[in-house]
């Protein structure tokens, strides 16, 4: 009889560690569960935020670009009107140089 009891005792505390062991998987399990999903929504966050970053940074670079050909067709028509200044220059020159060939 004592036989049995000793068996039974050691059956128990092999089920006791068991059933430990599972309590500490089962706490494993929750706290690997409560991390990743705070992981997932931070990274979440962090997609979003960079999509809105990226966004502006093309608004930005759409500006300057627009900024950029504007310059640009500034100066062209600069250039246009010193050709034409210059081509009125020697316009000038040239009619002032016939009336002083007519007044003489």
């Amino acid at each position: 009889m004592n036989l049995v009891v000793d068996c039974t005792s050691e059956f128990f505390k092999h089920i006791k560690e068991i059933s430990s062991v599972m309590d500490s998987y089962d706490i494993l399990v929750i706290t690997l569960s409560v991390v990743l999903s705070i992981s997932l929504i931070v990274w979440l966050s962090v997609g979003i935020l960079f999509v809105q970053v990226l966004k502006r940074l093309k608004s930005a670079s759409d500006t300057a670009k627009a900024a950029a050909e504007n310059v640009e067709d500034f100066t062209s028509q600069l250039k246009n009107v010193g050709k034409l200044s210059a081509v009125g220059t020697i316009i000038g020159q040239i009619t002032k140089a016939f009336k002083g060939r007519n007044s003489k």
